[in-house]
């Protein structure tokens, strides 16, 4: 499928989403990021993508020439939609595979029971805590070295703070580009996980280190310390 079939889709943003009283609904993701993900992704020979959340993504990602595309979200009406745009557009989908499940559970089978290895990770799935952290964990895990981690909606605080946490990162994450909507981070290292917190500079600069200034020490002076 060639790139041009990829910004036709973008352009035309078909509505695979629905809102809550059932209105078709266009997904968040805007032509910035197409032009991010086809100017990174597209150069890559044959690649195995995994991405929490579905909708233009996973259709964009097709066009890309991949290896694998796994779509992993509890929307199986979405999933069904996604198809039938593919056929539409004669998108091949041989390789994609829709997963309806929380990413939470799909993910670490992925990682731990299929061992799947990566060359892109997309998180644009759940944007709460721990979903969003879940989602890094086994992506990461996942990803190898020099693979791409593309981050959605960090204007959220939960996804922002993952964010922060990456950018400090170095050499474990590399910052490719920072935007208002969406990050990309480039793996360094072939490591499963992140080191120790005491390595991780975000988590070091931010633990006070002074019983005054923690918060939860203050709340032991008020009410009392269970273990004397």
């Amino acid at each position: 499928m060639s790139l041009e079939q990829a910004r036709l889709l973008v352009d035309e943003r078909p509505a695979l989403h629905r809102s809550m009283d059932g209105r078709p609904q266009i997904g968040g993701l805007n032509r910035l990021m197409a032009e991010q993900f086809i100017d990174a992704i597209g150069p890559l020979e044959r690649p195995t993508i995994v991405e929490s959340g579905s909708g233009l993504s996973t259709l964009l990602f097709c066009c890309l020439d991949p290896a694998e595309v796994i779509s992993v979200s509890p929307a199986p009406e979405l999933h069904e939609r996604i198809r039938e745009e593919a056929a539409s557009r004669g998108i091949d989908t041989d390789s994609l595979r829709l997963v309806d499940d929380h990413s939470e559970r799909a993910l670490p089978l992925l990682a731990l029971v299929e061992d799947k290895r990566i060359d892109v990770g997309f998180i644009d799935g759940s944007h709460g805590w721990p979903a969003v952290f879940t989602d890094f964990c086994y992506l990461g895990k996942m990803l190898r070295p020099d693979g791409l981690l593309f981050i959605d909606d960090v204007q959220t605080y939960p996804v922002a703070e993952l964010v922060n946490l990456l950018k400090q990162q170095a050499p474990h994450y590399e910052v490719v580009t920072l935007g208002r909507k969406m990050a990309t981070f480039r793996k360094g290292p072939d490591i499963d996980w992140l080191p120790d917190w005491t390595m991780e500079p975000y988590l070091t600069m931010n633990t006070p280190t002074h019983s005054g200034e923690n918060p939860i020490h203050r709340w032991f002076e008020v009410h009392g310390d269970a273990e004397g």
